[in-house]
C-alpha cells in the first residue's frame, strides 16, 4: 500500500463548524495526525448540527472530523493555556477559524506560536482576512457568498437573489486552505520555517468569477441573472 504523503505531520485542529474542520478532515485524509481540540462541555457548535442518528450524534460532525483524535481543553484556565502551547510546540501545522485578533488575546496568535515553533505552518479562516478595511467583521459562508456577487448571479431577473443549497464558501476556502498548507508546508523544507496562511472567504469566492469581474471593470456591464 502506498504511503500517504502527509504522514508523519502533526496538525492541531482548533477550529469549529465548517471551514476550519473540513481542512482538518483533508489533511488527516492525507495521512497527518490531526488533534481536534474543543472546548469542555458543549464542544463543536457543530456536534448540535442537523443531528439525525439514532445515538443522537451528528453526522455533519462527524463527516468534518472523521479520522481525527480529540481532546477538550479549558482556555480559560492557565494550565489549558499552557498545555495549549505546549501541543503546539510539537506541531506541524495549526487550524484556526476565529475572528482575526481573537486568538492573540488567548496567547495562541501566530506571533506567539511561532516565536516558540519558527517551523509552524499556521493557517487562519476568516470571513474578510486579517488585513483591509473588513478584517475586523465577522461573517460566515452565506454573507461571503451575497458580498461576492455569486448569488446575484443565480435565479430569477426581479426576485431575490436565493439561497445556494450547499456551502460553497466554506468548502471552497477549506481546499484552498488545504493546498495553500501544503505548498508551505513544501516551502518550509528549503526554508526551515513556516508561514502564516490568512485565508479569506471573501477572496477565494470572488475567485471563482471567471468571467463576471471583468465583464464589469473593462465594460461596466452586470451578468444578468441565469435563470438555473
Amino acid at each position: 500500500m502506498q504511503a500517504r504523503p502527509l504522514e508523519g505531520i502533526r496538525v492541531v485542529d482548533y477550529s469549529h463548524f465548517l471551514a476550519g474542520p473540513y481542512v482538518g478532515r483533508c489533511l488527516a485524509a492525507l495521512g497527518a495526525e490531526v488533534i481536534k481540540v474543543e472546548r469542555p462541555g458543549s464542544g463543536d457548535a457543530g456536534r448540535q448540527h442537523a443531528t439525525v442518528l439514532d445515538d443522537q450524534q451528528s453526522g455533519y460532525f462527524l463527516q468534518l472530523n472523521m479520522g481525527k483524535r480529540g481532546v477538550s481543553v479549558n482556555m480559560k484556565d492557565a494550565r489549558g493555556k499552557e498545555f495549549m502551547r505546549r501541543l503546539c510546540d510539537s506541531a506541524d501545522v495549526f487550524v484556526e477559524n476565529y475572528r482575526p485578533g481573537a486568538l492573540d488575546k488567548l496567547g495562541l496568535g501566530y506571533a506567539e506560536l511561532s516565536a516558540r515553533n519558527p517551523g509552524l505552518v499556521y493557517c487562519s479562516i476568516s470571513a474578510y482576512g486579517h488585513t483591509g478595511p473588513d478584517a475586523h467583521r465577522a461573517g460566515f459562508g452565506l454573507i461571503a457568498e451575497a458580498k461576492s456577487g455569486i448569488m446575484q448571479m443565480v435565479g430569477t431577473p426581479g426576485e431575490p437573489p436565493p439561497l445556494l443549497r450547499i456551502s460553497l464558501g466554506d468548502m471552497y476556502t477549506g481546499i484552498h486552505a488545504v493546498a495553500a498548507i501544503n505548498a508551505a508546508l513544501l516551502g518550509r523544507v528549503k526554508s526551515g520555517r513556516g508561514q502564516h496562511i490568512d485565508m479569506a472567504l471573501y477572496d477565494t469566492l470572488v475567485s471563482m468569477h471567471e468571467y463576471a469581474v471583468q465583464c464589469y471593470t473593462l465594460q461596466g456591464v452586470l451578468p444578468a441573472m441565469s435563470q438555473a
